[in-house]
């Protein structure tokens, strides 16, 4: 008997539940003590594979007796057991039974057997929430004289009073009772304190523990009995929230007189829990005192750190952020007091703590970001960084600028200036001061990218804070933190960063502040040399991989998508091999080796690097080098498809770099004078473009072949979207190739020689184009004189937009499996769609029939598609940069005359040619998940475990089928969060009859879909159920018209039976998320659906009743008119409609189970593949939810 104590896999996905639970029975059953504790330990992976009520059900009523029939040892790993699948105990139906037999053996003699039992009890606590004798077993032994029995009381109060407002209001009188008690040790008050935070479910049980745990205040004076009451009575607020301004009071006074280190911390911890979760209850009066506690001479510099994470909490509430922000001043009677500014100005002077200098900023940072307004620089670049902020002289007002000279005097390098003193802050204290945690150096950078995005006129200082000065190939994580605000600065807000031309003007010094790459390689290549790193100097944990990437990446992205050359290449992996790479002996080393060298999976994330941010060349030759290592062929072919991608996208590059000067001077030839004398625009050869189509066509060509190989190396379902990632690469490259050729070509040879203009009633009318006619406006030239009909001309353009439209639809059915992908993956995609539309867009508007261009029109379109939600851009993507671009390209190609008109052969080709100019960064999601979404159905009833097993049924009966479910999320993230969390799953059940021969065959020839409906479901937990009501079609038999005589009946029925129906129930589940989104997973992506075979038997000669065949019982059965079938409808998926509207939805799928409505079934001929719904409708609503959550 063997187990997959990994989790299911492959090989046991056709087992079937029952197989698994016999086996379980055989090591339950054993005599063999080892067997069955084995069995023990691997019956929750079976619960995972099929956690359905029905086998949780088998499983605990067998692990139930178990525990009754064993010894102490099997009981302990029972609950060792369960402890590992206690959330699928929520699903439980047989609550009842399993309590029965778990009962007596609280009353046993045995002290320990009652303890394991009351803790099984708080493992179960799903189902023993509500049960009295439960209850009333777990109370009576809190007060036990054994302390196994008392803790295991205890526990098993902690996990079932947060639940259960029953146990809850029953433990209170007991609890109260005991903590009143004098004769009660102190060890047992101080173990049943923590239970008091669980008295939330009322306010008269709230209010009872609360007067309770007060008293004790002043009766109890030790340190661990004021923690724990405070404690305690935090935890209560936050949950019932009654009396928070008594409780925050109460801390406060506390805090002012009491000097225990330990019991200020406590005190202040509170204060901040309060604060992150009820910050709308803290007045002005609060605010005042911490302010005032704070240049207290008894307030430690740890009490000041916790006092400004208090107030930065406090930033969440908006009335809170007035007080906040208080200025300084005196009271009516002259008697000084301290604001949150006086504060912030404190922290600021002191520079012998790190710890509470970044706290400070961080407050200073989030209240000018909430109260601040956009100001203009007060003063030159070279006083700006001479203000100090922290003068008691100067009144901080929470201005942009005032931050700015905060900024520049804290981060800035201190140097020592003539006549002044050396500055007591430490260079780089933000990367080397190891008191400031990682979290809050993420927050300080988090910050200052809301604040320069918020006020990006302050951009250009960046260069004055010296952030260059530390980046290092060190390994640091505050090094790598470092690179990544950097690199998103510059991804937001590059255009912003220098706005001051004479930053660009300077002399040297200034040059080498300025952020680019060949400043951040030189830093890093200087950075070994000094520091002399070797791989000895520290341990290459995953840490120092990830922040040597982050610098790495700093690199790829100031590049801005133009290739490293050789040498700077070179230069990198050089680097990067001395600090992370292993020291090779001199006698191993080749000309022009760094002497050391790097694991292969270093090498393979520095190439995944490289394609994240473009460095297609860098990333290609090392997959080349990589594949040459290869162990399996697996592995030798996804390399090697990597590194032909690579290539190919560098090639792509390589060629629009060659041909950059060649497009220059035909956009400068375009836009010369039209009295120059030059040659007609319709003869000039543009060579360029010909090397553009056809170096489109090569790399759409590649693109294809790739997409094989990916398939092949993973298989459909482990490389489903890289392989659809690659197709629709190659589409939009063939795309942009046809369109290039055909504008190109057809000019070429004379087919239409006309021009574009923005026609807005062709948009709206097509008959339009019909009409008009391609006449030559060139009256100097009458060779160039053609007369067409435009309908002919205008063939390419409709070509163009099918194909255009195809790839959309591609990509929306690409975006509506990707649930578990990251949000830079969707911006990805969403840039795509964006690129894709603007040429829809474009192409719907040209027109042959004028040389004319309405300029306004052009101006008017693409001025209100700039301000669309539509055309939101993402700046971060390449593609989300284009499209605003290209606007503004066609507004300063086309000049505002009808003179110079430029053909379409000329300004299409340079459109596509700033498009193939970008470098791709391929998204995250095409190498990393970062969650995983998995859904499994069953259809009952079935005949059995094989797909080809069919289920027999009368045909004069409704078939109830019964649709259960599963929807497993598991996060790869650090704290185990989602980044889409399923709540409801949407099932569409389709009933198709197949032909009987292909049954054994197991490639069911599917006929027409006779029914079809749907029905949202409600997740409880990851578990989902729901039920449907199906009545198949009778036979021809049995719809004989009732107008029939009898003989004619008896005479049918006498003859030959008709053979059985066969019909294929199809189950598919559509996933909805939190936001209301719907995402229509493949089976590739995580979704199986599941199919059910039905025979439906016909009746046997002669077998027909005859009031049946009476015509007086006609009445019973009225047929329906033909507008009654007309109206009722199949029930598809349609468009998506929102949460609000799945109530809707389910009333009309219920009524299929209605008693009233069985003798109606909806039965109409339909199409395979009629039920689906356009992928482009469910596009659009993710891309709504997209952009929702930022």
């Amino acid at each position: 008997m063997t187990f997959n104590t990994q989790g299911p896999s492959e090989s046991d996905l056709g087992k079937d539940a029952n197989v698994l639970i016999m086996e379980l029975n055989k090591g339950f059953q054993s005599t063999n003590l080892g067997i069955q504790c084995k069995t023990i330990a691997q019956f929750p992976s079976v619960l995972e594979k099929y956690p359905f009520p029905v086998v949780i059900n088998s499983i605990l009523l067998k692990i139930t007796q178990i525990f009754c029939d064993g010894n102490n040892y099997l009981r302990l790993c029972i609950l060792r057991a369960c402890t590992e699948c206690r959330t699928h105990f929520k699903k439980l139906t047989v609550c009842e039974d399993i309590i029965r037999k778990l009962l007596p053996f609280t009353e046993s003699n045995d002290p320990t057997v009652r303890a394991l039992t009351l803790r099984l009890f708080g493992i179960l606590n799903e189902i023993t929430r509500d049960h009295l004798g439960v209850h009333h077993a777990i109370l009576k032994q809190i007060e036990s004289h054994y302390e196994v029995e008392s803790d295991a009381a205890v526990w098993a109060c902690h996990t079932v009073a947060p639940i259960s407002s029953v146990f809850a209001a029953s433990l209170c009188p007991i609890l109260c009772k005991i903590l009143n008690n004098l004769s009660v040790d102190m060890g047992t008050k101080l173990k049943l304190l923590c239970l008091g935070k669980h008295m939330h479910h009322n306010s008269v049980v709230a209010e009872e523990i609360r007067h309770c745990l007060t008293a004790m205040l002043e009766t109890y004076n030790t340190t661990d009995f004021v923690t724990g009451i405070l404690d305690t009575l935090t935890v209560l607020e936050t949950r019932a929230p009654l009396h928070v301004h008594v409780q925050i009071n109460l801390l406060i006074k506390r805090l002012s007189f009491d000097q225990r280190p330990q019991l200020r911390q406590s005190v202040l911890w509170n204060l901040l829990t309060l604060a992150e979760n009820v910050s709308h209850h803290f007045e002005k009066s609060h605010i005042l005192e911490l302010s005032s506690l704070y240049h207290g001479e008894n307030c430690s510099k740890m009490d000041k750190s916790l006092i400004l994470q208090i107030f930065y909490c406090l930033t969440t509430s908006f009335h809170s952020v007035e007080f906040l922000t208080l200025p300084s001043g005196k009271e009516s009677n002259s008697v000084s007091y301290y604001t949150p500014v006086d504060c912030i100005k404190s922290a600021l002077k002191d520079a012998s703590s790190a710890y509470l200098l970044v706290h400070a900023i961080q407050l200073a940072c989030k209240l000018t970001i909430l109260k601040g307004e956009s100001d203009q620089l007060k003063y030159t670049d070279d006083k700006i960084g001479e203000i100090c902020i922290d003068d008691d002289n100067i009144e901080f007002q929470f201005k942009p600028g005032q931050l700015i000279q905060l900024l520049l005097h804290h981060f800035s390098t201190p140097n020592n200036e003539e006549g002044g003193d050396i500055s007591k802050q430490k260079p780089l204290w933000y990367l080397y001061d190891s008191q400031i945690p990682v979290d809050d150096l993420k927050c300080i950078y988090n910050l200052l990218v809301e604040f320069f995005s918020t006020f990006p006129s302050y951009a250009s200082q960046l260069h004055k804070m010296n952030f260059l000065e530390g980046i290092k190939l060190d390994g640091a994580i505050s090094t790598g933190l470092l690179c990544q605000f950097l690199c998103t600065m510059h991804a937001k807000l590059s255009q912003f960063l220098f706005l001051n031309p004479s930053i660009t003007t300077v002399d040297n010094d200034m040059k080498s502040v300025q952020l680019n790459y060949s400043n951040v390689l030189s830093k890093l290549t200087n950075s070994i040399h000094e520091n002399g790193l070797s791989p000895s100097s520290f341990t290459s944990t995953q840490d120092c991989v990830t922040s040597v990437l982050a610098t790495v990446g700093l690199v790829f992205q100031l590049t801005g998508g133009s290739p490293l050359t050789q040498r700077e290449q070179t230069i990198l992996m050089h680097s990067v091999a001395k600090c992370l790479g292993e020291k090779i002996s001199s006698s191993n080393t080749s000309i022009g080796s760094s002497g050391y060298r790097l694991s292969p999976w270093i090498v393979y994330q520095l190439a995944r690097q490289g394609n994240r941010y473009g460095q297609h060349e860098f990333a290609g030759k090392l997959y080349e080098k990589l594949s040459s290592l290869a162990i399996t062929e697996k592995s030798y072919f996804w390399l090697t498809a990597l590194s032909e991608f690579s290539q190919m996208e560098c090639k792509l590059i390589n060629l629009t770099r060659n041909l950059e000067i060649d497009v220059q001077q035909t956009i400068s030839t375009s836009n010369s004078p039209v009295d120059q004398p030059t040659q007609p625009t319709v003869l000039t050869k543009k060579p360029w473009v010909a090397k553009l189509i056809l170096g489109l066509r090569t790399a759409s060509e590649e693109a294809c072949k790739l997409q094989t190989t990916i398939m092949c190396v993973g298989g459909s379902d482990g490389r489903w979207f890289q392989a659809k990632y690659i197709q629709i690469r190659s589409l939009l490259l063939i795309n942009l190739s046809n369109l290039c050729s055909t504008a190109y070509h057809a000019l070429r040879i004379k087919r239409w020689c006309g021009s574009i203009f923005m026609n807005q009633s062709c948009r709206t009318d097509s008959s339009q184009f019909q009409t008009a006619q391609c006449v030559s406006t060139n009256n100097n030239n009458d060779s160039n004189s053609i007369n067409m009909n435009t309908s002919s001309n205008l063939v390419w353009i409709s070509s163009c937009v099918e194909s255009w439209n195809n790839l959309s639809q591609e990509i929306s059915n690409l975006r509506a499996q990707c649930l578990d992908a990251d949000l830079e993956t969707h911006r990805h995609l969403e840039a795509i769609t964006q690129l894709v539309e603007f040429f829809n867009e474009l192409l719907s508007l040209i027109d042959g029939s004028s040389y004319s261009l309405k300029f306004s029109c052009i101006e008017e379109y693409f001025s209100s598609r700039h301000g669309s939600n539509s055309f939101h851009t993402y700046e971060s993507d390449p593609y989300g940069k284009i499209v605003p671009v290209l606007r503004t390209l066609i507004k300063e190609y086309f000049p505002n005359t009808t003179n110079n008109t430029p053909s379409v052969r000329e300004w299409l080709p340079i459109i596509i040619f700033k498009v193939v100019q970008l470098a791709t960064h391929w998204p995250r999601f095409f190498f990393q998940r970062l969650q995983t979404t998995t859904v499994r159905l069953v259809l009952l009833p079935k005949a059995g475990s094989n797909p080809d097993d069919v289920l027999t049924i009368s045909n004069d009966i409704c078939h109830m089928v019964q649709v259960m479910g599963v929807v497993q999320q598991r996060s790869r993230l650090t704290k185990q969060t989602l980044l889409r969390r399923i709540t409801a799953v949407q099932i569409i059940i389709n009933v198709n009859e197949i032909s009987p021969e292909t049954i054994k065959t197991n490639q069911f020839t599917k006929l027409n879909c006779i029914f079809s409906t749907k029905k949202t479901a409600q997740l409880k937990g990851d578990y989902f159920h729901c039920e449907f009501c199906i009545r198949f079609p009778q036979s021809e038999l049995n719809n004989i018209p009732f107008s029939s005589s009898v003989e004619n009946v008896m005479t049918t029925a006498a003859g030959v039976r008709q053979n059985d129906r066969i019909f294929c129930i199809h189950a598919h589940p559509i996933l909805i998320d939190d936001l209301g989104s719907y995402w229509d997973l493949s089976a590739n992506a995580g979704a199986s659906d599941e199919s059910v075979l039905v025979r439906v038997e016909s009746l046997p000669p002669g077998a027909l009743s005859t009031h049946a065949l009476n015509p007086s019982d006609q009445h019973h059965h009225p047929q329906r008119s033909d507008s009654q079938e007309t109206n009722e409808n199949l029930q598809t998926i349609g468009s998506h409609q929102p949460s609000s509207s799945i109530s809707a939805t389910d009333a009309s799928s219920h009524s299929f189970h209605q008693k009233s409505n069985f003798s109606k079934s909806k039965i109409v001929s339909r199409s395979l593949d009629g039920w689906k719904s356009p992928p482009k409708n469910r596009s659009r609503r993710i891309t709504s939810h997209l952009k929702s959550s930022q």
